[in-house]
């Protein structure tokens, strides 16, 4: 059984306010998918730049090195899969690239780290 990520569990994490560029999300994940995410993804070595964990029913993607958030998707329960609706960017990160790119970035660190996501 995996163990859960907590915010505890890396303790230099920041605050989760500074996501605030928000853009809409339509994509859906199946239960298994969603099990994996709902665990989090503890870095396992230097190489490895992503802390993600779930807290208050939201995904939270933190650069592993800073303790930065960068990212934070909402997602809700629907009939036979769950739906990611909306991802808040930090626009400290969307200096150098924009909203569009680092949302298609976050997803695909969500695919490599948990599995398919549908709708892209």
């Amino acid at each position: 059984m995996m163990k859960k990520i907590y915010r505890k569990d890396w303790p230099f994490l920041e605050k989760s306010n500074s996501c605030v560029l928000k853009r809409e999300l339509n994509l859906l994940i199946s239960h298994s998918t969603f099990l994996k995410a709902f665990h989090g993804h503890l870095p396992t070595n230097m190489d490895d730049r992503w802390l993600i964990l779930e807290e208050d029913g939201r995904f939270h993607f933190f650069r592993s090195w800073t303790g930065k958030c960068i990212a934070i998707i909402n997602y809700f329960e629907e009939d036979r899969h769950i739906r990611l609706s909306e991802i808040m960017l930090d626009p400290d990160a969307s200096s150098t690239l924009n909203s569009e790119q680092i949302t298609n970035d976050i997803i695909s660190v969500f695919e490599f780290h948990f599995g398919n996501v549908t709708g892209r």
